[in-house]
């Protein structure tokens, strides 16, 4: 069996496990999903998404809810009772090994394969894995793009992500909005942004040009807030294009769910970027 334990936020997750998904198809092994819910995202992800038939079995743990009862059982489980919870190849071996252009189709020689990461680790041509919001998201994104006519869309990082803070400045995005509404005046735009003075100054400077969600919790510590997020990143898939933030994977995966082109809003080619 393939066991995959994603990390980090919701479109890390995502990558991880469409490698995951695309690697159990070609090796011919079952997947299992380990889930953990913590800071980076907490909830599970039925919460947000359906759960793909191509999982044979998920484990959930939540760290948010964490009595000593559930962290001693989570403990048996992994380093007592269950040795094949525990990772054959964590974080930094994944790199390593991405680096080193391994081959994982040769996990297939393994009985069981547990990869933890939380990025792309195996190359493929299939395309992105079709992801599905659960109904309750799914009527949010259709009520949003029933508006989408000519729609570009805008993502606009900040927060805690420095390289697109630094190197993809609100002004580029303005600048490159009023270029391509110059170009095409019909044009519109949906703006999501974790930052709602960044949102509300872009509605400000194009006021109807612009589509947006109303009312998000922010964050990535409730179910709610996840949800949010996922009505962001799908409907930043159903535009035509995405205006993104500099190495943010909420950008290049609403790219890839929605197989549009991806643009980033970059100050200087190449920058030297310092986490």
């Amino acid at each position: 069996m393939l066991t995959i334990e994603p990390e980090g936020g919701i479109c890390n997750r995502l990558h991880a496990l469409n490698c995951a998904i695309a690697l159990s198809r070609t090796i011919g092994q079952p997947l299992r999903l380990i889930w953990v819910v913590n800071n980076n995202l907490g909830c599970n992800l039925t919460d947000f998404l359906r759960m793909p038939a191509e999982i044979d079995r998920m484990i959930s743990y939540n760290k948010l809810d964490w009595s000593w009862r559930r962290k001693l059982r989570y403990n048996l489980q992994r380093y007592a009772r269950f040795d094949y919870l525990r990772p054959d190849f964590a974080r930094d071996q994944i790199r390593e090994m991405v680096r080193e252009d391994f081959d994982f189709e040769s996990l297939a020689k393994r009985r069981n394969t547990h990869i933890k990461c939380g990025w792309s680790f195996y190359r493929n041509d299939q395309a992105f894995y079709p992801f599905q919001p659960i109904a309750d998201v799914q009527k949010r994104i259709d009520r949003i793009t029933s508006q989408f006519a000519n729609t570009i869309g805008v993502h606009i990082r900040r927060t805690d992500h420095l390289p697109a803070t630094e190197f993809s400045p609100t002004s580029l995005f303005v600048e490159r909005m009023e270029t391509l509404l110059s170009e095409d005046p019909t044009t519109t735009f949906f703006v999501a942004s974790d930052v709602p003075e960044v949102t509300a100054e872009i509605c400000t400077l194009f006021g109807e040009r612009i589509i947006t969600q109303s009312d998000l919790h922010r964050g990535r510590s409730s179910a709610q807030a996840i949800k949010d997020a996922t009505v962001d990143l799908f409907c930043l898939a159903a535009t035509r294009m995405v205006l993104g933030s500099y190495l943010s994977s909420f950008s290049a995966t609403a790219g890839r769910l929605g197989n549009i082109p991806v643009e980033y809003a970059l100050s200087e080619p190449d920058p030297d970027v310092r986490w």
